[in-house]
Order: structure tokens, then sequence, then C-alpha cells
């Protein structure tokens, strides 16, 4: 069953359960509220009209399509990955690119990119700008990555002395929101959904606040109360070799 398939299915679902509540009298049942905390449930409709959330998700009508090998969702990438056997295959769109610049069209992938970020969290460049630098000038040296979501199915496992073992997994990355897939959660901020992140590009050094200047060979003391960790090339990441690192 393809994803087109599964969203015409489910749009039949949906417009055939809202006639039959359009055809319930007012005098009959009540319809119950059933509230956010439903969501992603497939619904039930009684005999008096009323409706509840059946015990079926969509994430679990999706792990079942992929455990039976019968799940297509169009825009993906996904990779089978056997532990036991120390092997991998492709699935989803995946199975027709290769490595590299195929994987460009998808945004998690293709819209990866180096920026300068101010230390407000403002972009002030891209890769390719013409006031892009790489040596603090214009603010950090960061990697911009676009939000995702995945969908990730244990598709075999062993019990052992411990608990259960994973021994093979089917793991799908989609650059848009899926049925049955969740937002990495790398792009959750409490209740709020990010659009992106920014990484660093480089390993840790220290802008010397109070001389204005980076620290370029870790060749001067650290104020751990005011100095700043940055992202910039051509400089010793912070190593505690000269003085001891407190967290």
């Amino acid at each position: 069953m393809t994803q087109r398939a599964i969203t015409e299915a489910l749009s039949a679902l949906e417009t055939s359960l809202t006639n039959k509540i359009n055809s319930i009298p007012s005098s009959g049942g009540g319809i119950s509220n059933l509230g956010t905390n439903a969501a992603g449930h497939i619904v039930i409709v009684g005999d008096t009209g009323d409706i509840i959330a059946g015990d079926i998700t969509e994430e679990m009508l999706v792990k079942l399509l992929i455990k039976s090998n019968v799940y297509n969702a169009d825009g993906t990438v996904g990779l089978i990955i056997d532990y036991a056997n120390k092997t991998y295959e492709r699935s989803q769109d995946a199975t027709k690119l290769h490595a590299g610049s195929d994987y460009n069209s998808y945004a998690m992938y293709g819209g990866r990119m180096r920026c300068n970020v101010a230390d407000n969290g403002t972009i002030t460049a891209f890769y390719g700008d013409s006031n892009y630098t790489e040596d603090g000038s214009n603010g950090q040296v960061m990697i911009y990555q676009p939000k995702f979501y995945y969908q990730r199915t244990y598709l075999s496992d062993s019990s052992t002395a411990y608990g259960y073992k994973i021994e093979k997994e089917s793991l799908i990355l989609s650059p848009q929101k899926t049925i049955g897939f969740k937002l990495h959660p790398l792009f959750k901020n409490g209740n709020e959904e990010l659009d992106y992140v920014l990484l660093p590009a480089y390993e840790g050094s220290v802008f010397d606040v109070s001389a204005n200047a980076y620290i370029l060979n870790n060749e001067t003391d650290i104020d751990f109360t005011a100095d700043k960790l940055c992202s910039i090339a051509g400089v010793k990441p912070l190593t505690g070799a000269k003085q001891q690192i407190n967290t």
C-alpha cells in the first residue's frame, strides 16, 4: 500500500464518519469531545452516535504496514539496519538514490549549510554569501539544520539477561510532517516547535571578553564566568592543557 493509497483510504474514512455524524438525529445520542489527548487515534462511532477514541493509533497502523513490508511514503528516505548480521539496506525513496548530491532535494540534507551567527542568534550570512567568513569577524560559524520527522520501528528483537536487544529496525526520515512520524526531539524547545537548529561547525575555542579577542592557542587563562565558547576556524580548541577546565 502506497502513501497515496493510505491517504485516500483515511480521507474516505473521514468522509464516511462525517456523513454518519451529520445523520445523527438531534434527539439521539451525544457526540463526545475527544480533546487533543486523543489526537492520532482512530475514532469509533458507537450505536448511539457517541464518538470515542479507539485503541489503534495512526502510528501503530504505520508500524504494522512497515513490519508487513507494504509501506511506502513518498518524499521520505529510510534505512533498514540488521544489527545481528551487521548489514543494512535502503528503503523508501533511498532505494533509488546514490550517496551524495542525490539527497540534496530533501530539506534535512540539502538545506543543511554553514552560516555566520551573531551572539544574539541572528544569522548574518550563509556559506557562499560575499560577507561569509570563518574567522569570527562576522559571527560564529554554525551549521544550519532544518527540522525533520522520523519513524522508527523495531522489526525483530531478542531477550537477554538485561532486557531486550534490538536485532533489526527500520528508520525513516521525512522533511515534512507525515502520518505516523514524530518530530525529532532536537527541534523541540518545551512546547515550541523549531523550524531549525544551529550546531557548531568547529570544536569549541574561547573568546576573551576582557581583551575583546579570540584565544588562538590556549595562550591565556580563561575566565569561566565571563569568557565565551566559540566556533571559528584556525584556532586551537579548548583543551585544558594550560588550565584545568571547570564545568
